[in-house]
């Protein structure tokens, strides 16, 4: 098939959006045009922000099942100009192409046109569309609770993780490691439920929550710990800081060797967190860990606001106003920027 384009205009007119909640008020025309007829009983559009957080989307249905052109109306509550928006195009549930849409300000009066991409089985983006935008889960990322200072990076290492869950025979179990800089409740929640969440697949599976504090001041009964671990789906373990002595070292190296062996070609996780701090300090005193933790599995957190956007501040000749635009410098490449400023006449 030849190129599939996209393209994307305000609504100033306000047309009515029959999935839209009342208060989305910001109107989004998007037009799909194909360069043959298809075969399609549902055709659905899905629009995030550059941090992947939920905008806006539409679904047309078709009876007839072959189309050329397909139109939407998208409706948010959110402005859409002046912001990457990361498009995913669905064909009868399934992530079939995505872009990257920059509209300018609604009084420019501008269309925006890009190419469609397809979208590849296990790639990342197949991977967000299809599992983690449309869980239950995904928008507790963007509650007051977490701080992730990169939402890309989070993706990539739990498509890691995933593809490790998937894996039909495991020589080992799947872990993943939460770390903070320093002592935060939205730690815990992250851990116990949007981690939790992305593992259950939105079912309650048992869970094992277990804080090594508590483990190591209760009296250890092995055939407890190793019933509850065979009957967990997953197991998430509180590591928290601790005064590290002969015996503490020994029941935590046998905790986590009762895990890794029990849990061999089993379909069953673990999941770690802790401070930087505390995990810095377990990797050094338990020899099990070390060679457990590495940089795909081990997914770190800030606890402070980290600046992911950068100014540019342009002056054009004709009218000396300066224009911002805010560029998340990880992201964009430079071709992209100078397209950007060639919609805005600012390059010649």
């Amino acid at each position: 098939m030849r190129n599939i384009y996209i393209s994307a205009k305000h609504n100033l007119n306000s047309k009515i959006n029959n999935t839209a909640p009342e208060y989305a008020v910001n109107h989004l025309d998007v037009e799909i045009c194909f360069p043959q007829c298809i075969k399609v009983s549902e055709l659905s559009i899905r629009i995030y922000d550059e941090n992947y957080k939920y905008i806006g989307s539409d679904v047309n249905i078709y009876p007839e099942n072959k189309i050329k052109k397909a139109l939407f109306d998208i409706a948010s509550s959110e402005r859409w100009e002046e912001k990457i928006l990361n498009v995913y195009v669905f064909i009868n549930g399934r992530a079939k192409w995505h872009c990257e849409l920059f509209l300018l300000d609604p009084s420019e009066n501008f269309t925006e046109k890009e190419k469609l991409l397809p979208i590849k089985d296990n790639s990342f983006e197949q991977f967000f569309a299809e599992q983690l935008s449309i869980s239950t889960w995904w928008n507790l990322l963007y509650t007051d609770v977490f701080n992730i200072p990169s939402i890309h990076d989070l993706i990539e290492k739990l498509l890691i993780f995933n593809n490790k869950l998937k894996e039909q025979y495991k020589s080992s179990i799947p872990i993943l490691f939460i770390v903070l800089e320093d002592e935060n409740n939205g730690l815990k929640e992250l851990t116990s439920k949007f981690i939790s969440g992305f593992l259950s697949k939105d079912n309650n599976y048992h869970t094992l929550q277990l804080s090594l504090n508590d483990f190591i001041n209760s009296s250890f009964n092995c055939n407890e710990i190793n019933d509850n671990i065979e009957s967990a789906k997953k197991i998430i373990l509180e590591v928290p800081l601790l005064n590290y002595n002969i015996q503490t070292v020994n029941l935590i190296n046998i905790l986590l060797s009762m895990i890794t062996n029990i849990s061999i070609n089993k379909d069953r996780a673990l999941i770690m967190y802790g401070t930087k701090e505390s995990l810095n300090m377990i990797k050094e005193k338990c020899y099990i860990i070390k060679n457990l933790i590495n940089k795909d599995n081990t997914i770190n957190l800030s606890s402070k606001k980290i600046q992911s956007t950068t100014i540019v501040l342009i002056y054009t000749k004709k009218t000396n106003r300066k224009h911002c635009l805010f560029i998340n410098y990880l992201r964009i490449n430079l071709k992209r920027f100078q397209t950007i400023m060639l919609k805005r006449n600012l390059i010649r």
